[in-house]
């Protein structure tokens, strides 16, 4: 039998719980609280119960609704196993938020679960620790992250890691989606997060759900300037790319229809490369959508199939994507960086 040791767990979801708590009271400060990070073999030792001192867990910026919006970074396919080096060359580029478009951790593996036992491990490790104290985080759940046998447990462990995402999301929903209103009027951008895996079913060929249709409407009627919609699975591509909206037409369709009333562009992950596509809304604009991922790459190149709304060519290796918001001359450009942060693909438009 194991002596009593000093539970990791528990540490960690305390301190998650008590951010969490300062967010529903309403707190919206980002000053990083001070104390020690730890090594990865410090977290393996902890998660393997061998460790009689469990690593501290520094507190996580939070969102402030006021706050205008002029960058934000975003990215995918993370896996928190490998270095997270990363979040250093993003965090130069000075975003006041950073979006997980999907594949905050890698989970596929038993050996990777249960799910809070991979965000801890991401959680508690140097650099990442560094950057979310000092910029927020959101994120979109996908399928590494995602067990439809357990939704219970890892709907948990997703709330638990993006304080950020559970302050938004009511404990009585369903599935794993928000919205965020930031900035004041005449200058507010909003973030539509969407959950594409809860009611995914590919027989029916359905992605959102009624439930999440009805939410989305709703919020397509709160006043904003610019909307982002957040996919884990591209929208707007038209290749014959299994994840992707292009194999769920009516989904897409229906998507689509709701945003030509507004100004409404997308970001989103998952594909093993980074790229750019367009689609005409009118005569004079059209919808972008700036893809990004891997944040991290471990495997051979991908197999990029033709997708005839891309702009440009595709992006091989790591990557992350920033967008800048000029609210005067109401513009917005993406590009997606190398992971050495070299412009790799842009393009902008108006809203």
């Amino acid at each position: 039998m194991r002596a009593n040791k000093s539970p990791f767990w528990p540490t960690v979801i305390s301190a998650l719980f008590l951010l969490k708590l300062s967010i529903l009271s309403g707190c919206s400060s980002t000053a990083p609280a001070s104390a020690t990070s730890v090594s990865a073999n410090e977290v393996a030792s902890a998660m393997d119960d061998n460790s009689s001192q469990p690593p501290l867990v520094l507190p996580g910026a939070i969102i402030n609704p006021q706050s205008e919006v002029q960058r934000l970074a975003f990215g995918s396919s993370n896996n928190q196993k490998y270095s997270q080096g990363f979040w250093n060359q993003i965090l130069v580029q000075k975003p006041e938020l950073f979006i997980f478009t999907g594949g905050a951790i890698s989970a596929r593996q038993v050996v990777d679960r249960p799910f809070i036992k991979s965000y801890a491990r991401l959680l508690t490790t140097r650099d990442y620790q560094n950057f979310r104290t000092l910029v927020p985080v959101l994120a979109a759940w996908n399928k590494d992250a995602f067990d439809p046998a357990d939704r219970k447990e890892s709907t948990k462990a997703f709330k638990d890691f993006f304080i950020n995402m559970s302050a938004k999301i009511p404990d009585l929903q369903s599935g794993i989606y928000a919205s965020f209103n930031l900035g004041p009027a005449g200058r507010r951008l909003q973030f539509l997060i969407l959950d594409l895996q809860t009611f995914q079913d590919k027989n029916s060929k359905t992605l959102l759900g009624q439930a999440q249709w009805d939410w989305l409407q709703q919020q397509l009627q709160q006043q904003a300037d610019l909307r982002i919609v957040v996919s884990e699975m591209p929208v707007l591509s038209l290749s014959g790319e299994s994840e992707t909206w292009n194999s769920y037409p009516e989904e897409k369709a229906r998507l689509l229809k709701l945003a030509e009333a507004t100004s409404m562009h997308f970001i989103s992950g998952g594909q093993g490369f980074a790229e750019i596509s367009a689609q005409a809304k009118d005569r004079k604009k059209r919808f972008i959508e700036w893809s990004s991922s891997p944040l991290l790459k471990l495997g051979p190149p991908k197999v990029v199939l033709q997708n005839k709304a891309r702009q440009g060519k595709p992006f091989l290796n790591e990557n992350f994507g920033i967008l800048d918001i000029d609210w005067n001359i109401r513009r917005i450009r993406g590009s997606l960086l190398s992971g050495a942060s070299k412009p790799a693909l842009s393009l902008e438009t108006s809203f």
